[in-house]
């Protein structure tokens, strides 16, 4: 039997992994082409609802005693069996349908369960567990056991899985797809920059937020997410493609391709963090996987046993470290995110509470959007905080002199801004926090010079405050000419 047409843009790993899922059974061909349109668009036009769909289901199945021990055991589980067991359930949230379906009520909305769909859903769960070569599986089934064990009560744990494993699939779709679904992000952007020459710069993120043929993201986060997204699509592309040319590496063409300009940040560093102690510079080596690395730091810094970090500065670093090189490359627009998504956020929150304390009149106009300078200052102040932590913490684990007298001027130091701290976290024998501070050191180091990455790269563009605020003003009245039209026309 051939390949759905469905597939015909599909990467070869993707058709051989949708092979797989077909292989040896006896699958229609109609019952091929849905399992294909649901990996690639979804139901109708919402391209997540098959994950909400089997969220639910299982939750639904959990809280009814149906006798799955976990998420996988769905698989298995026959269409009689599920049937007859949802039937006898009496459970308020199923009903019966004339030919042998069932109506079920979800949070989030109701779900047609028949048959076919009940095969679909079993094969789209097989899927998310073996795709990339089963690289997501203990994630996923650890997000649908969630959705089993705590049932339909437990809103929250089925949206924590639907927006988990979106993430995954929509990371799978830029990769494996092209043209595989009419709303693939890869697909509207490769459309749109072709529109305006290929070129992504600062402006390039507010012009397609703002653009008419943008219909699909809403907002400006998403923008701009979806354009890093798209940029580290393409250089995975490139870099596959140059590795299976390595045998022609040095021809100039292959060259020019994998050649990397790069220009290290400390080189203009003021604060010199490689010197604090050689055992710190170790740890850092560990952080240079990049941007995931500093998102991973951020957590780890703000789940720490010690109080390192505010709940409005993590929100400041998150946008950052998940920009990460793109971000850095773009500094305006990540400045632009970091004044303006709030707003946009608080906008979309007081529609659908009905609860604000402005107007939507005054909100659009972005009066409570924080200045690029004053951005950049508390950019500045959390850099320098990591920092002064990163100190402590090496205070904290070498009671004595080392003998070196740079670190001994680090470790004085460390010991003067620790008894500055008052957080009731620090309050606890120096052994406890020496084992807590062991747990930061790398993050505290990865946090502070993605930071300072980025703050470099701002200042690349303007020295002073002054001029970033020139163009702030400039920025609040295109965004609240924008905001007004999404919100207020």
């Amino acid at each position: 039997m051939g390949q759905p047409d469905t597939l015909f843009t599909w990467s070869e790993t993707a058709r051989t992994e949708f092979e797989a899922l077909v292989d040896g059974t006896n699958a229609s061909e109609r019952f091929r082409l849905a399992l294909a349109q649901t990996i690639a668009n979804g139901w109708g036009s919402n391209r997540d609802k098959p994950v909400w769909a089997l969220a639910g289901t299982l939750a639904l199945l959990g809280e009814t005693g149906a006798g799955l021990s976990s998420a996988l055991d769905f698989l298995w589980m026959p269409a009689n069996d599920c049937f007859a067991h949802l039937g006898a359930s009496r459970h308020p949230a199923v009903s019966a349908n004339e030919g042998g379906s069932y109506h079920l009520k979800l949070p989030g909305g109701g779900l047609l369960l028949d048959r076919f769909r009940h095969k679909l859903l079993q094969k789209y769960l097989e899927f998310l567990i073996s795709c990339n070569g089963f690289g997501h599986s203990e994630e996923v089934a650890g997000l649908l056991d969630a959705c089993l064990k705590a049932g339909l009560t437990d809103k929250a744990a089925i949206d924590t899985a639907v927006r988990s494993i979106a993430r995954i699939l929509y990371r799978y779709r830029t990769e494996h797809f092209d043209d595989g679904h009419a709303t693939s992000a890869f697909s509207i952007l490769r459309a749109y920059l072709a529109g305006v020459g290929d070129t992504i710069t600062d402006d390039t993120v507010f012009e397609f937020w703002s653009a008419e043929a943008n219909a699909h993201f809403k907002t400006y986060q998403a923008s701009f997410f979806a354009l890093k997204d798209y940029v580290d699509a393409l250089a995975d592309a490139r870099s596959r493609a140059a590795m299976r040319r390595a045998g022609e590496i040095d021809a100039p063409g292959i060259s020019a391709e994998l050649a990397v300009d790069f220009v290290d940040p400390f080189d203009t560093e003021e604060d010199d963090l490689g010197d604090v102690a050689e055992e710190a510079e170790q740890a850092a080596a560990a952080y240079q996987g990049g941007e995931s690395a500093a998102a991973a730091a951020l957590k780890a810094i703000a789940e720490s046993d010690v109080k390192l970090i505010k709940k409005r500065e993590e929100m400041l670093a998150a946008p950052i470290v998940s920009a990460g090189g793109f971000g850095c490359s773009l500094p305006v627009a990540t400045l632009r995110l970091l004044a303006f998504h709030p707003i946009q956020s608080a906008l979309s929150n007081s529609l659908r509470t009905g609860k604000a304390t402005l107007s939507l009149e005054e909100r659009v106009t972005c009066v409570e959007a924080r200045r690029y300078g004053v951005l950049m200052g508390e950019i500045g102040e959390l850099e320098t905080a990591m920092t002064e932590w990163l100190k402590i913490a090496f205070a904290v684990r070498t009671e004595e002199a080392t003998g070196n007298a740079r670190a001994d001027a680090i470790r004085a130091e460390g010991v003067a801004l620790l008894k500055t701290r008052r957080s009731q976290s620090l309050a606890r024998p120096r052994e406890e926090l020496g084992i807590a501070f062991s747990a930061v050191e790398r993050p505290l180091m990865a946090l502070a010079r993605a930071l300072a990455e980025y703050r470099t790269a701002v200042r690349g563009r303007a020295r002073r405050n002054e001029d970033l605020d020139i163009g702030f003003e400039a920025d609040r009245s295109r965004f609240a000419e924008q905001l007004r039209r999404l919100y207020a026309g």
